[in-house]
Parts: structure tokens; C-alpha cells; sequence
């Protein structure tokens, strides 16, 4: 009996407000117990949480994969997040 991948995808709104809160996933089951799943932006992000504003390219994206028993994570994000507390702005841009 030969094994077909599993491919699964869908949506997944964030809980901040903002434009455009919310991602896409997709995944896939394969032989051998291994999985793969990758959660991407469809558009730019641009959303406040706690005292930090934070905006995410369309590129950006974090993947994790199963591979025997190890987790191998990975995450690429590009845009910037802006920290406001007691009148001080930390701003990292990436």
C-alpha cells in the first residue's frame, strides 16, 4: 500500500486589533509519522497588542516540521515592531 500526503490549509484570525489580523496556514501529513505546517501572512499585517504596534510584509512566515521525534522550527519575518511604554519608542525594523 503506497502513502499519499495529507495536504490541509485554512485561516486563522489573531486576536488584536488592526487591518488585516489574520494568516493563512498550510500542512502536510507524511509517511512515516513526519508532518510539516507553515502559518504565512496573505497581506501585509499591521496590528497593535499590549503598548507595541507591529507590522508584518506579506513575506513573512514561521514553518515547523516533524521529522523522527525532533521538532525543526524556522521563522522568517520581515517588517518592524514599535515598543511605547513610560514615553520611551524602541523601534527594531528587520
Amino acid at each position: 500500500m503506497s502513502w499519499s500526503p495529507l495536504i490541509f490549509e485554512g485561516r486563522l484570525q489573531l486576536p488584536f486589533r488592526g487591518k488585516h489580523t489574520q494568516l493563512g496556514y498550510e500542512g502536510e501529513l507524511l509517511a512515516d509519522n513526519e508532518y510539516a505546517m507553515r502559518v504565512k501572512t496573505e497581506e501585509a499585517l499591521d496590528f497593535s497588542v499590549f503598548n507595541a504596534k507591529a507590522y508584518l510584509d506579506r513575506n513573512s512566515y514561521v514553518s515547523l516540521r516533524l521529522v523522527g521525534e525532533k521538532f525543526l522550527p524556522e521563522a522568517t519575518l520581515h517588517g518592524y515592531m514599535a515598543l511605547n511604554g513610560d514615553g520611551a519608542l524602541i523601534q527594531y525594523n528587520t
